[in-house]
């Protein structure tokens, strides 16, 4: 019976602090650009691997897409940049939706999408401009 509490416990344990996929936002990024950057490249990576089109996403995913554009191609002063990663993030997010919106779901498009995820990904956890990006 010990052994089945111990056990159990360590499995709760790695469920609870080692199996999360979160990315973890650097402090030197803005938290509100990392949540939306994210969940922007979340929508054109789920549409991606379902060989959908822009024109085929559902109304909520393509007003999220739109908003994005609306929100940081040209931000207001409610919106504060905090480094030149932010900067970065924006034009990979900003440049994924472009492609995504103009494509017809080509393989090298595909790769592309999650190059472009992966390091957006890696910006917002590390802090660091693109050309600075440790592997």
């Amino acid at each position: 019976m010990k052994k089945v509490l111990v056990v159990l416990s360590i499995l709760i344990t790695l469920m609870l602090f080692g199996c999360s996929n979160e990315t973890k936002i650097h402090e030197n990024i803005n938290e509100e650009l990392a949540q939306d950057s994210l969940q922007v490249m979340s929508i054109i990576e789920k549409a991606v691997e379902q060989d959908q089109t822009s024109d085929e996403l559902d109304d909520s995913d393509y007003k999220k897409l739109v908003s994005y554009k609306d929100k940081y191609l040209n931000p207001d002063d409610s919106f504060v940049v905090i480094g030149e990663a932010d900067d970065d993030i924006i034009t990979f997010t900003l440049g994924t939706i472009s492609q995504y919106s103009d494509s017809g779901l080509l393989e090298s498009d595909k790769k592309d999408f999650l190059k472009n995820k992966e390091n957006v990904e890696k910006i917002i956890e590390q802090g660091k401009i693109h050309a600075e990006l440790e592997d």
